[in-house]
C-alpha cells in the first residue's frame, strides 16, 4: 500500500507537468497570432493596392469596378489620401482586408 502511495505520489508532479503544458494556444490560435503579425508589419496601403491590381488584372472586372480600383492605387500614392496607420487585425475596419491577407496566405 505505502509502494503504491509513493508510486502515486511522485509521479504527480509529472502529470501537473504534462497538464499544464497543454493549455497553451491552440494551433488556429498561433497561426491567427502568426498572420496578425505579419498583417501588421505590412506597409500601410499594400493590401489596397494588391487588391486593386487582382481587379486590373481580372479581364472580367467591368469598367467602373476597374475605375475603382485605379482610383484606390492612385489614392494610395498621393499624400491626401494615402493610409499612414499600420493595418490591425483586431480592428473591424481592417477586417475586410485581413480576409483578403489571410486567405492569400493559406
Amino acid at each position: 500500500m505505502r509502494l503504491r502511495a509513493l508510486a502515486a505520489a511522485s509521479l504527480l508532479p509529472l502529470l501537473l507537468a504534462a497538464c499544464a503544458g497543454e493549455s497553451g494556444p491552440s494551433p488556429d490560435e498561433q497561426k491567427r497570432a502568426e498572420l496578425c503579425a505579419g498583417f501588421a508589419r505590412l506597409t500601410p496601403g499594400s493590401v489596397e493596392v494588391a487588391q486593386a491590381q487582382a481587379v486590373l488584372a481580372d479581364p472580367a472586372s467591368t469598367t467602373d469596378e476597374k475605375s475603382a480600383a485605379m482610383k484606390v492605387t492612385l489614392d494610395q500614392v498621393s499624400t491626401s489620401e494615402k493610409r499612414t496607420e499600420p493595418y490591425d487585425c483586431d480592428d473591424p475596419d481592417d477586417a475586410a482586408q485581413f480576409e483578403w491577407y489571410s486567405s492569400d496566405s493559406e
